[in-house]
């Protein structure tokens, strides 16, 4: 485990790996994520935590459904997606705005179609907002998901808890109305209620 992500693994436990980084992922991306990450990917490889809430994935697993929501998704790399599909990314394109104070890492909601920016810093993401129930817990639909849990199964590795209907569609958002998707099939359908 890196030093640098202590807090993030003391408070989120490893649930489980499933699957080894692949080693041309690790190399394209060893000088664009920061090391501690790419140190992670080597160790844990593909890995829930907290209960298959937070997944770590390979960014090329996910490029395709970004780009369903957002335009250019070129320098943009999924890298932490939760259990309701959310979509935690990397913008390498956003260096220059980090210098007058804008945001690298984002959070995607697919079912409010909305972006939250965090900060240019992954250790503060993974150590800070998301080791805060206060703050990940509603933007991300934690509760529902913890509430879910108790008649659904956790999420595989291919599969994301949705919203039946949709919220775009009236549904409600409660966990009784959450049910298991394919996650890469749902976040397609997601984006087309934009």
């Amino acid at each position: 485990m890196s030093e640098k992500l202590k807090a993030f693994f003391e408070y989120n436990p490893l649930s489980f790996s499933y699957e080894e980084m692949p080693a041309t992922a690790i190399d394209k991306y060893e000088h664009i994520l920061p090391d501690y990450l790419i140190e992670t990917w080597k160790k844990y490889g593909i890995s829930s935590y907290q209960d298959s809430f937070f997944f770590l994935v390979n960014p090329e697993d996910y490029s395709a459904n970004l780009s369903q929501f957002l335009p250019d998704v070129t320098s943009k790399h999924v890298i932490i997606r939760t259990a309701l599909g959310g979509l935690i990314y990397f913008d390498e394109s956003a260096e220059e705005a980090c210098k007058r104070g804008g945001q690298q890492y984002s959070y995607l909601c697919p079912h409010y179609l909305q972006i939250t920016p965090f900060t240019s810093n992954l250790a503060a993401v993974m150590n800070g907002w998301l080791t805060d129930e206060a703050i990940y817990a509603p933007l991300m639909f934690y509760y529902l998901y913890t509430a879910a849990r108790k008649r659904l199964k956790a999420p595989a590795v291919d599969e994301c808890y949705g919203f039946n209907p949709a919220l775009a569609l009236g549904g409600d958002m409660s966990s009784e109305s959450l049910a298991v998707f394919k996650i890469k099939e749902h976040l397609s359908f997601l984006s087309q209620l934009k």
